[in-house]
């Protein structure tokens, strides 16, 4: 009945997979969990190949980077069951009902489910903040209640394997906009349910301004897969940032960020980090790719 899929790169996942080979046995239904490394360094594969002794479990690693997206193709093309469960390797599994809830939910005949994820409590270390915060407001459920993201999502194989992700989507940022976009378009159901995990690693700011860097990449380049008004429509950052252009304001965007750079800098590394800022160096550098790329 059930796929669980997981592609890992440089984490831990022992855990994890324990857990779920653990609640896959008390269910009275098929299923199997696929972890592939995506090329990890020799430590980590060393350490997690362990899995491969759990009920259940299947690990491959593979001889290459393939990405958040192919990788992610790869998992399904290996999967036996009507039902694929994705979940990325920074995974904490709060309830012991957690694949139980997924099961069950499958009566109710939607095309996709999704589970929906929170953070843990606030870091200690004030480099981490900005991550944390901004994942508290705008992706738990507490902040964003319609919420679509791929790292705790259930999906038909038959529906998944229809989707034709764009080659630019392989790295980091957005995947997650352009299917459920792309899942709105062709008419497909989806039910949100109360069945969250953990979003285990926090990353510090300087390795999330850089994601956020490479996920606005994506968000700019979709305009190529996506009309404005439907793209303005399901992302408040680029609703913004067209309200923006049409009123002939980068100009104003850009000699404020040049003015203020090293405090706007400093607020986001700080101990509270405010996200209104954050979302004012995001618009700056979506007007900046604009730029590189009229």
């Amino acid at each position: 009945m059930i796929s669980i899929l997981i592609p890992v790169f440089n984490f831990d996942i022992i855990s994890l997979v324990k857990e779920l080979s653990s609640q896959l046995s008390r269910l009275d239904v098929a299923g199997e969990i696929l972890v592939f490394d995506d090329y990890s360094s020799p430590s980590y594969r060393e350490l997690n190949n362990s899995v491969n002794n759990l009920e259940s479990v299947v690990y491959k690693e593979l001889d290459r980077n393939y990405g958040r997206t192919a990788i992610r193709k790869l998992l399904a093309s290996h999967a036996k069951y009507e039902w694929l469960l994705f979940l990325d390797s920074d995974t904490r599994i709060l309830r012991p009902n957690f694949l139980g809830l997924y099961t069950s939910a499958f009566k109710t005949e939607f095309d996709l489910y999704v589970g929906g994820r929170i953070y843990p409590s606030l870091p200690a270390e004030c480099n981490k903040r900005l991550h944390w915060k901004y994942g508290v407001k705008r992706e738990s459920p507490k902040g964003n209640r319609t919420a679509f993201h791929t790292n705790n999502f259930c999906i038909k194989k038959n529906i998944f394997t229809q989707l034709d992700f764009p080659a630019f989507l392989n790295q980091y940022g957005h995947e997650d906009t352009w299917m459920g976009i792309e899942l709105e378009r062709m008419g497909k159901t989806m039910q949100y349910l109360d069945n969250t995990v953990e979003h285990a690693q926090i990353e510090t700011t300087e390795t999330f301004l850089k994601k956020t860097e490479d996920a606005l990449q994506n968000l700019f380049s979709l305009k190529r897969v996506i009309d404005t008004k439907t793209l303005s429509n399901h992302v408040a950052l680029f609703k913004s940032y067209c309200f923006i252009r049409n009123a002939g304001m980068e100009f104003t965007i850009e000699f404020v960020y040049r003015s203020f750079k090293n405090w706007i800098l400093q607020n986001l590394n700080s101990c509270n980090p405010s996200l209104t800022v954050f979302d004012f160096y995001r618009l700056y550098y979506l007007i900046q790719m604009a730029k590189r790329n009229p």
